[in-house]
């Protein structure tokens, strides 16, 4: 189970990836499509960490308490508030423009928050994809029987992001907290990283070459401190 599930994971991450390099030839051609391609590749990265939580919940032996460690906590709360139609279930940053301007051609501002590598020799180069603090933030603020949330795990996503100074960033820009997006793609190979140590002896090389190739980046990449904040603001667009 696990290892069908790991590498269900690992050929989404690929997916994934393709999206974003195929994204900006094809936005200007068929934007719904384009986001949409983006979209449901996010979402199916999401539900297979939520397929492995489930497999790795079933197998006998030492388990990582998901909802108790903060890298893995923030991914399946933002795959529930997707699949529950929670929190206008976490905008992508082309959703969120698409939805709150007259027209997607319109210029706005955006404060973009990315995290810094603790290893430059071996972690990543990670790419981007912006979400919404604002519907993160919603998330967080709901009770427990909505967001299906600890209080406990509410505050140690917010002490992973050292969240409260989103806020201070965003008075500093003189920009509206909801337009304050970060980029999820460090905390997804976060995620990875921390997982990989309590299931790595399931995991089956030979089902895929996505599988190898996503076992050894997730046993040799080192994390990305969510400590250390990039922040950057862009003019975003998109194509009518």
């Amino acid at each position: 189970m696990i290892a069908q599930a790991f590498d269900d994971l690992a050929q989404s991450l690929r997916i994934l990836a393709e999206q974003k390099f195929r994204f900006y030839s094809l936005v200007n051609i068929d934007r719904a499509e384009a986001i949409g391609n983006y979209e449901t590749a996010f979402t199916s990265v999401l539900n297979c960490f939520h397929n492995l939580y489930d497999a790795q919940q079933k197998v006998s032996g030492k388990k990582i308490n998901w909802y108790d460690t903060p890298e893995l906590a923030i991914i399946l709360a933002i795959r529930n508030a997707r699949h529950h139609n929670n929190a206008n279930r976490i905008r992508s940053l082309f959703n969120y423009h698409v939805r709150t301007q007259v027209s997607p051609e319109n210029e706005e501002e955006y404060l973009v928050i990315d995290f810094k590598s603790t290893d430059p020799d071996l972690s990543a180069s990670t790419f981007d994809f912006y979400i919404s603090w604002g519907d993160i933030d919603n998330l967080l603020s709901m009770p427990k029987e909505v967001s299906r949330l600890k209080p406990e795990t509410k505050k140690l996503v917010y002490q992973y992001l050292v969240a409260e100074k989103f806020k201070d960033y965003s008075n500093e820009c003189e920009l509206d907290e909801q337009k304050l997006f970060i980029n999820i793609i460090p905390l997804l190979v976060n995620a990875g990283i921390k997982i990989h140590k309590h299931i790595e002896g399931h995991i089956d090389d030979s089902l895929s070459s996505e599988s190898k190739i996503f076992n050894n980046h997730f046993k040799l990449t080192a994390p990305i401190d969510t400590h250390e904040h990039i922040k950057n603001i862009i003019v975003f667009h998109l194509p009518n």
